[in-house]
């Protein structure tokens, strides 16, 4: 018995697409194809190259993983829902202090619409799921 992530290519494709849907306590047979497994080279000396993969799997236990934590929240410390470029700074300056300038071409990059600013949507930085709440504009 082992615990893994799913879908994150933390094991073989075939597991990633094999075991995708299945609900606490399914059992199931997953035929593994070469291209999805180990492919032509193998995987040392226990499984040669080209070979079809058998395995016999039940589901033990699912969780979620938590929400991934929000970077633009983080630095949107005004909470206006939109990064200035004096807000992204501050971020970069807490971990290095020497900092004086932007990285070279972060908002050219970023801010999509050129208003000056970074919006949820433009943020390419992980930050969650859920927009902010826009009930004040």
């Amino acid at each position: 018995m082992f615990d893994t992530k799913i879908g994150v290519g933390a094991v073989i494709p075939g597991w990633d697409q094999g075991l995708i849907g299945l609900c606490k306590g399914a059992k199931a047979i997953l035929v593994i194809p070469p291209d999805m497994g180990y492919g032509e080279k193998g995987a040392g000396d226990d499984i040669p190259g080209g070979a079809t993969l058998n395995f016999d799997v039940e589901v033990m236990t699912l969780t979620t993983p938590p929400e991934e934590p929000s970077l633009f929240a983080e630095l949107d410390v005004n909470e206006d829902d939109r990064l200035s470029p004096a807000e992204v700074l501050a971020f970069f300056q807490k971990r290095n202090p020497d900092m004086m300038a932007l990285p070279e071409g972060l908002m050219e990059n970023e801010d999509n619409d050129k208003d000056g600013f970074i919006s949820w949507d433009e943020f390419s930085g992980p930050k969650g799921k859920t927009p902010p709440k826009k009930d004040e504009l």
